[in-house]
């Protein structure tokens, strides 16, 4: 940790900030790039897993349409496969992350020697949670419209 240095203007001698804090503030914008980084990552994975799921479970899909499911229900099974996903991730995923970056912040900033206390904005919180559900929603639109387009004839005399 290094000290507040002093540099001379005329007689004044003015507080100059720590070199650690100016290497803190060179970071910028990262931090926001890696994490917009993750979220297109998460959203093409999810998109993958929704288009390989209804691919693999295509002669299942092609059973509930010859028992009566119409397109917008085989659709809506795959929309909430894809709800169900995002829900557990948020519910597993939130209250780990509030608790991995409390702990990294307080040890990062102790070591800084700036003040400790984590700030929790509780309305971000609940807004990239629902932001979430509803991009996995969304996600979720184009690998239900080509489960909900499968004919059974065809996907069961694949097998």
């Amino acid at each position: 940790m290094s000290e507040l240095s002093e540099s001379p203007i005329g007689n004044v001698y003015l507080p100059t900030k720590p070199s650690d804090l100016v290497d803190l503030g060179r970071v910028g914008g990262l931090p926001s790039v890696i994490a917009a980084l993750l979220a297109v990552m998460a959203v093409a994975t999810l998109a993958h897993a929704l288009f390989s799921a209804a691919r693999r479970r295509r002669r299942e899909l092609a059973i509930l349409k010859v028992l009566g499911f119409r397109r917008r229900q085989v659709s809506a099974a795959i929309a909430w496969q894809a709800t169900v996903v995002a829900a557990l991730a948020v519910v597993i995923g939130v209250p780990l992350g509030i608790a991995l970056g409390r702990w990294g912040w307080q040890a990062f900033a102790q070591r800084l020697g700036v003040p400790d206390t984590p700030v929790t904005p509780l309305p971000a919180i609940v807004a990239v949670a629902a932001l979430t559900v509803v991009v996995a929603f969304v996600t979720a639109l184009i690998p239900a419209r080509i489960a909900g387009r499968t004919r059974p004839a065809v996907a069961l005399r694949a097998e």
